[in-house]
């Protein structure tokens, strides 16, 4: 059988070269939709996720700047707080510091650590002892997570030990929400008409205990996250 000359090969590649688009058309007509649809829905995906990370990531860093300013209105800061907070705030990455504490609180937190364990202790006191004198009162903040809270319930993407922990992150927010309530209650009882000074000595340290609540809420808050992967 004889084989086809050169110009009989090249109809036949010029036949291939106009069957091939002609094809390759047909099978996205049939494929399209859901080509498209995997596409986007991956694209989305990747937005959400470094959306979330985001939120977790400030999240976690402005929670832990309250924890400290809370441990150091009471004058309970400890070295394993401080080494805490140094580890969380030196990993930080977000647009800028936090607006309730000075840029340079990172610098203050490690040269506390050169101090032996007495030095923090007395250090620490005395700056309780200055915001009493001053009065000064704080104010437990409520964080929020408004991407978490609107794509809590579609996040079938993401593996079950980060769904269930995105879960419990939620109950532990709403639980240290409670604790704020609860600090808010005490506090006004201090400021109630006609109370007696056993009182106001109850509810004052009703005041400082829920402070001691929340602070233990937000830090278990805090280590959550950071075992969260995305």
């Amino acid at each position: 059988m004889a084989l086809p000359g050169p110009e009989a090969k090249g109809k036949q590649m010029d036949i291939i070269k106009l069957v091939i688009p002609i094809a390759f058309g047909w099978l996205l007509g049939l494929l399209g939709a859901p080509v498209v649809d995997l596409i986007r829905r991956y694209r989305e995906v990747g937005e959400v996720k470094a959306a979330l990370k985001t939120e977790l990531h400030e999240l976690r860093y402005r929670m832990t700047c309250g924890i400290m300013q809370i441990k150091m209105h009471l004058g309970e800061v400890i070295r394993a707080d401080i080494e805490w907070a140094c580890e969380i705030i030196r990993g930080y990455r977000g647009v800028k510091l936090s607006e309730d504490l000075p840029d340079d609180m990172l610098q203050n937190y490690e040269a506390m650590l050169a101090y032996t364990d007495d030095q923090i202790a007395a250090s620490v006191k005395e700056l309780g002892e200055l915001r009493a004198r001053q009065g000064r009162v704080l104010s437990l903040k409520k964080y929020l997570t408004p991407l978490l809270d609107t794509k809590i319930g579609g996040l079938s993407w993401l593996n079950e030990e980060s769904r269930n922990k995105l879960l419990q992150l939620k109950i532990y927010l709403s639980v240290l929400g409670e604790e704020i309530d609860q600090s808010r209650f005490y506090y006004s009882l201090t400021f109630q008409s006609g109370i007696t000074p056993e009182n106001h000595q109850v509810a004052s340290e009703s005041v400082a205990q829920s402070y001691r609540n929340y602070v233990s809420q937000a830090k278990m808050i805090t280590d959550l996250i950071g075992t969260i992967k995305l």
